[in-house]
């Protein structure tokens, strides 16, 4: 694409938002997500102006720094948080059995990194948007600059996400322990052959531009 806007691990700035509105994940652990936001224009005027302004990157960079760590965090947040609800009321509901509630959590759970993959349908836009208004300062003094059109590109990578010990989980132990001590659960799992820390398989979603 081009020259670099954005790029790292958004996981901090997600949990940030998630603690601010209280929906920090009980039931499962975030892993990495990767971003990576780029500015580009396809006939060099884009390069020869950032030779001339050496600022210019710095000035993109800052404007789209804001709509990642904070529109593209809270967005992100909000999946999370959601994700996050649905398996509370999966753990609370008694209708299902030890096995029916582990089944319906991962499913839930595979489709959270998907979920955060396509924020880039509604952020990109802005990204760009924050890019523009520098690009268009600059062509307010270089009237050269106006015929050329910049455009932005974002890719998402959210990571596997790790299903943290829940009541769930608890309940499996003491079932297993009290089943006339002849079943030991293994070490490192639950007794039902699951870790503790297990990753939902097959998580890893990755959409770029």
């Amino acid at each position: 694409m081009g020259f670099t806007l954005w790029t790292g691990d958004l996981r901090p700035f997600v949990l940030k938002e998630c603690a601010k509105a209280n929906c920090t994940p009980k039931h499962f652990e975030l892993q990495d997500i990767k971003v990576l936001a780029e500015v580009g224009e396809d006939s060099g005027a884009l390069q020869n102006a950032m030779r001339q302004d050496p600022l210019l990157l710095q000035k993109m960079s800052n404007a789209a720094k804001k709509v990642v760590e904070e529109d593209l965090a809270q967005l992100m947040a909000y999946w999370v948080g959601t994700a996050e609800t649905d398996i509370s009321k999966i753990e609370a509901n008694n209708t299902l059995t030890v096995q029916g509630k582990q089944g319906q959590i991962q499913a839930r759970l595979q489709m959270l990194p998907q979920n955060l993959a396509q924020t880039k349908i509604q952020i990109l836009p802005k990204i760009e948007a924050a890019a523009k208004r520098v690009w268009e300062e600059l062509c307010r003094t270089q009237a050269a600059y106006r015929k050329y059109l910049i455009r932005c590109g974002l890719s998402i990578a959210a990571n596997t996400v790790k299903i943290v010990t829940t009541t769930t989980r608890r309940q499996q132990m003491e079932h297993v322990r009290g089943v006339g001590g002849n079943h030991r659960a293994k070490a490192g799992t639950d007794g039902c052959g699951c870790g503790f820390g297990d990753e939902v398989p097959g998580l890893e979603r990755t959409l770029r531009a």
